[in-house]
């Protein structure tokens, strides 16, 4: 199977992303249906419309 050399440094950068977002936000909701990229190379979503709320 494939293997991305940058695969732990993305993970790590969504890893603080999160850990720093989620702190700050008081509400997160889907906005919209879940576009989807389905292909043999790259699989996963395309665009996932989101509203939040600030604390």
């Amino acid at each position: 199977p494939h293997v991305c050399l940058g695969q732990h440094l993305a993970r790590l950068e969504m890893r603080i992303f999160w850990e720093e977002l989620l702190p700050r936000l008081k509400s997160v909701e889907l906005a919209g249906p879940v576009k989807r990229v389905g292909a043999q190379f790259v699989s996963g979503p395309f665009s996932v419309p989101i509203k939040f709320e600030l604390k």
